[in-house]
This record gives structure tokens, sequence and C-alpha cells, in this order.
């Protein structure tokens, strides 16, 4: 257990720090598992000073197809599926990555109860 995020009444935080093979051959050494309401919600990988970003980027887009490019100056994707929403986003200047997944039909839950 790592921590509690408020957002959405309360996300259950659970870390990996210990090498875990990710998309594309890609090890990484922080993952995050998101439990809402003891139910799992969705995963985040994130790493600072990674170098691999390309790599990364491509073998998302072989697995999942290319994302929506939201922004023309940012490396900032987004995959808008009917069961999985995804983001994959990198900062160049610190090379920090993040890709996350969260599954919609508890996202849909998760904003219904936030709207109470």
């Amino acid at each position: 257990y790592s921590r509690k995020d408020p957002s959405y009444g309360g996300i259950d935080i659970y870390r990996s720090s210990r090498g875990v093979p990710c998309i594309g051959g890609v090890f990484t050494t922080n993952v995050d598992y998101l439990f809402w309401r003891g139910r799992f919600c969705g995963i985040c990988f994130f790493e600072e000073g990674f170098s691999g970003f390309e790599k990364f980027r491509d073998s998302v887009f072989k697995e999942f197809g290319e994302g929506k490019k939201t922004f023309t100056d940012q490396e900032y994707y987004l995959w808008e599926g009917e069961k999985t929403l995804m983001a994959l986003e990198y900062n160049s200047a610190g090379k920090r990555i993040l890709f996350w997944m969260l599954g919609v039909s508890i996202l849909r839950q998760m904003e219904e109860r936030d709207k109470e």
C-alpha cells in the first residue's frame, strides 16, 4: 500500500517498485495499481529520467493504434475505447513519462459517485 488519493471519494494506490516488464519489453520500477471501493480500476506507469520514450511510444502505438495527439506542442496521446481510457504523456525537459489505463465502466461509476 502506497497512499490514498482523495479523488472520487478515495482511490487506494498500491505501488510496485521492483522491475516489472511493461509494453515493448520496457522495464519499469514505478507501477501504481489503483483500487476504488476495493475494486481494481486502473494502472499507472511513470518514470523520471526515462530515456526510451520513442521506443515505448512506438510499442504502445503498435499494440493499441495511434492515440489522439491532443496538443500539437506536447507528447501527449489519448485513447478513448469502449472498455479502457488511456493516456501517454512525456515531458522531454525532465524526461518524465506517464502512462495510465482506467476501466471505463468503473470510471463512470466513480464520476456518478462524485456527483452525489
